[in-house]
């Protein structure tokens, strides 16, 4: 602790009880108020988490209302165009990339986390980058049947994110 925020809480504690020194106590207690807010350090970055609870949040109402909604509604349609021989394909790759937008925001609230944490160097987010892009490799390629070559491109960037940190 700063010896100076010390000096002052003891100065407001054996302060005299004498009316002049009533306004003078007031105006100590303000400044040791105002001492004691700067003071902590540890939760400055703790409003790094409104926003990672936000995209946590708005990520699952995303995706739930996102399948019931429009999703449902889309695919109960006959004019959906037939990509690769079938218009099943079209929905699966739809549906997947929906729900890719999902994963990247929970990889954003994780790096928002470490923020917060303060444990968001280079390892950290290189970490998160390369989760985040190698379960968008695994929900495209499972999705698609590794029929829509996102797979390819999302391995890659997850592998070259790992590669370019650890070795």
């Amino acid at each position: 602790m700063n010896k100076e925020y010390i000096k002052l809480s003891f100065s407001v504690i054996y302060s005299t009880q004498s009316a002049a020194p009533v306004q003078q106590l007031t105006k100590q207690k303000s400044i040791l108020r105002l001492c004691s807010a700067l003071y902590v350090k540890d939760y400055t970055n703790m409003i790094f988490y409104v926003p990672a609870f936000l995209l946590v949040f708005i990520g699952f109402a995303h995706s739930y209302l996102g399948e019931r909604f429009i999703l449902i509604r889309l695919f109960r349609r006959e004019d959906i165009p037939k990509i690769l021989g079938s218009s099943e394909f079209t929905k699966k790759t739809l549906r997947f990339a929906w729900h890719l937008t999902t994963i990247a925001w929970f990889g954003f609230a994780a790096i928002l986390v470490g923020l917060a944490h303060g444990k968001a160097d280079i390892t950290f987010l290189v970490y998160v980058i390369c989760v985040t892009f190698f379960m968008h490799f695994i929900i495209s390629l499972v999705a698609s049947g590794g029929k829509h070559f996102s797979w390819l491109f999302f391995l890659i960037i997850s592998v070259s994110c790992f590669f370019g940190k650890y070795v």
